[in-house]
This record gives structure tokens, C-alpha cells and sequence, in this order.
């Protein structure tokens, strides 16, 4: 029945849903499956595997440990190396590539699409001794500074030798890689349906009136998994401000700590507590219904501290029409512009508050924005475009 398709399995890194794991099956969805057999490789049974049975997509269970954090948090921010789960982490890494690389050698895949760094790193090595193609989907900036330029010259030096091509979601994501190694490197944004993130065909009461919000108040909006570098500190700190100024806003905190415990999770509500801002802060917690959440937004934030590959969320507040205040880190730059939203300095509240007061008090400049902001997701990040470039990667790679 599948003669003749490209056989593509997607080694999946995580079995719960962040942004890998819903651009992807955003793209499966959207490939052309006359021509390509789409599978995913998963850890363990999660939210993941669910969607996959839903969508009707094969799935395969790769078990193995997990990796442990190699960093320790004190306080809001600073980290420090932990070397005793590098060396467990290397241990779990050769596991892992050894596991892998028995399975793909039965299955017979022509291409293997890693997503996650360490994916790319284990995945790309599994995929020695067997005759499948290995193409890195690069959703990250890797700091420079990490583990002293160490981990960033790992990188580069991995996909020289181990990645057939890369997929680098943004200008910034590509520019971390060495010039040589540009000829294999593919710039594709991430993309986002412009008919599912449609603010005419979304009801825009339904969440508000789940948490009680009057049609008639104005609601700003923050979207990410809680890390301390995706800025919800600043987001809650910009809030004092804003609440101040306008004691009848909402503000709805959309996340959570999905990949275990956090302190910084507390830090979060603590803050808000501290503030006395626990009127006005509605924690959403996890949620899929995205769609319906973007439409009961006026305002989308979104507070990063450090560089964004191409985070999904943007575009889909973009898609859905909504202004956007952003912090001018690489990544998110090369997504807003002038006319469709505000950029600010990182680690800024007051800027982020002075922006969203700004947008508040001028509905037409809200509106404006929005309009610009859906206009360029349909130029530049619509899924159908995304996923038509992802197919002539798959095609000249197994052609080549």
C-alpha cells in the first residue's frame, strides 16, 4: 500500500506537548501523504502518543532513561554545571544511541527527522550503518557562552559530520552554525494554519466567560512553559504597573513547569501573591485549546530574556490577529515588525508595561496591529508554505 512512499520517522526527543511536538504534528498533517509514509519514534507513552492515535499516525515506542538536568537553579536565574549528571547524562546518551540504532536498523527508514537538541545528537548517531538520511530540525540558539562555547562548538562540529542537512527554523538559529556549513542548512519557518488560527471562526467569549471575564474588559495575554528565561517574572513585574494605571485589566498566564517540578513555578506564584495581584492574574495552567485562548486576548506578551528559535505561540498570536509586545532578543526580531507589534528591551518590565498601556489606551493602534500581524503569518509563516518547503528537503535529500 506504501509503495513507492518516502518513509520518514520523526525521532521525537519528548512524549508531552511543547512547540516541537505541536509544529510537528501541525506538519504531519500538512505533508503530502501520496507521496510520504510519515511515523514517530517516541520515548514513552505521553499527550503525544494520544494525538498520534487521534490523527491516526503511526507511532513507535523507543524506550529508554531519562536525561537529568545538568544545571542546578538558585534563585530566579543562576545556574551552575552539575557534573555528576553530565556523566550520567553520557551514559544515557550512549543507551539511547545504541537502542535507536538496533530499531532503525530493522525499520528501514529513508529519512529520520530528529527534533530536540539532544534528539539530534543521539538520533543522528543512531542512524549510522543503516542506509536513512538524518535531517536536524534546529528549533534552538544554543548560548555561546554555555559551558564555556563548549556545547555551541558541539553542535557545530555534530552536524558537520552527522546531519545530512539542517532545518534551522530562523536567521538566527542558522547563524550559530559555522559558514561552511551553510550549504546543508535549510531556512524554514515554523508555520501555523491560518484556517485553524482564524479569529472569525473562533468564539472569542468562550474562555472568558470559563473564568469569569466581562466581554468589555481588556485582557493581556502570556503563552510559554515556565522557564525563567521565558520571562514570566517580567511579565508579572510589567503587570504592577499596568494594573495601576488600569485597575480593571486581566492578565492570563497560559503554562506550565512541563518537564518536571520548578522552583521557578512557585517563584511565579509567589510573585503575584507578593504584588497583590491575585485579582487580576488568571493562571491557566497547561491548555491545547490555543486558538481559543488567543481570541480572548487583546494583547499578546511575550518576555524572553535570552534568544527564541521560532516560537510557535508568536505566530500563532500573529495568525489570530493580535498585537504583540516583544522583547527584542534574536529570534523573535526577525518575526515582529514595526507595524505589527513592540519591541522592547529584555529584563524590562517597565518597558513592557509602557507598551501595553500604550495599546490599551489606543484601540485603533491595537487593531492595526493585529491586522498587520495576520497579514505577515500569511505571507511568511502560513503551515502550507512551511510544509512545501519541508517537502523539497525530504525529496532532494532522498534523491540525492
Amino acid at each position: 500500500m506504501n509503495e513507492g512512499k518516502i518513509k520518514i520517522a520523526f525521532l521525537m526527543q519528548e512524549s508531552r506537548m511543547a512547540g516541537i511536538e505541536y509544529n510537528t504534528l501541525a506538519i504531519t498533517k500538512a505533508l503530502d501523504r501520496a507521496r510520504f509514509e510519515i511515523n514517530f519514534i517516541c520515548p514513552r507513552e505521553g499527550r503525544l502518543t494520544v494525538r498520534c492515535r487521534e490523527l491516526g499516525v503511526p507511532y513507535y515506542i523507543v524506550k529508554g532513561p531519562k536525561f537529568f538536568s545538568t544545571s542546578s537553579q538558585f534563585g530566579e536565574r543562576f545556574v551552575i554545571l552539575n557534573p555528576i549528571a553530565v556523566i550520567y547524562d553520557l551514559c544515557v546518551f550512549i543507551s539511547l544511541a545504541s537502542r535507536y540504532n538496533l530499531f532503525l536498523r530493522k525499520k528501514k527508514f529513508d529519512i529520520i527527522c530528529t527534533k530536540g537538541l539532544m534528539a539530534n545528537f543521539y538520533g543522528s548517531i543512531a542512524k549510522l550503518g543503516t542506509n536513512a538520511r538524518c535531517v536536524w530540525d534546529m528549533q534552538e540558539v544554543v548560548d555561546r557562552k554555555r559551558v564555556f562555547g563548549l556545547l555551541a562548538f558541539i553542535v557545530n562540529l555534530w552536524a558537520l559530520f552527522f546531519a545530512d542537512c539542517v532545518i534551522a527554523a530562523s536567521q538566527a538559529i542558522r547563524e550559530q552554525f559555522y559558514k561552511i556549513l551553510w550549504k546543508k542548512i535549510f531556512l524554514i519557518y515554523n508555520g501555523v494554519s491560518c484556517d485553524e488560527f482564524n479569529l472569525e471562526k473562533v468564539n472569542r467569549l468562550k474562555v472568558r466567560r470559563e473564568f469569569h471575564v466581562r466581554d468589555d474588559q481588556v485582557v493581556i495575554g502570556h503563552i510559554a512553559r515556565f522557564a525563567y528565561w521565558k520571562g514570566q517574572l517580567d511579565f508579572i513585574r510589567a503587570a504592577e504597573f499596568i494594573h495601576k494605571a488600569h485597575p480593571e485589566i486581566k492578565f492570563f498566564l497560559v503554562g506550565d513547569s512541563i518537564f518536571g517540578p520548578s522552583r521557578y513555578k512557585q517563584s511565579i506564584m509567589n510573585e503575584i501573591k507578593r504584588l497583590n495581584l491575585g485579582d487580576a492574574f488568571i493562571p491557566l495552567g497547561f491548555r491545547e485549546d490555543i486558538p481559543s485562548v488567543l481570541a480572548a486576548i487583546d494583547v499578546f506578551v511575550h518576555s524572553p530574556i535570552k534568544a527564541e528559535g521560532c516560537p510557535l505561540t508568536v505566530i500563532s498570536a500573529m495568525t489570530m490577529a493580535k498585537a504583540i509586545i516583544a522583547t527584542e532578543v534574536p529570534g523573535l526580531n526577525e518575526l515582529i515588525s514595526e507595524r505589527s507589534g513592540i519591541l522592547v528591551p529584555p529584563s524590562s518590565p517597565r518597558h513592557i508595561a509602557e507598551a501595553v498601556n500604550r495599546l490599551i489606551e489606543n484601540t485603533e493602534e491595537r487593531e492595526a496591529m493585529g491586522y498587520e500581524a495576520r497579514k505577515k503569518a500569511k505571507e511568511t509563516f502560513a503551515l502550507k508554505m512551511c510544509a512545501e518547503e519541508i517537502e523539497k528537503v525530504f525529496l532532494n535529500l532522498k534523491d540525492a
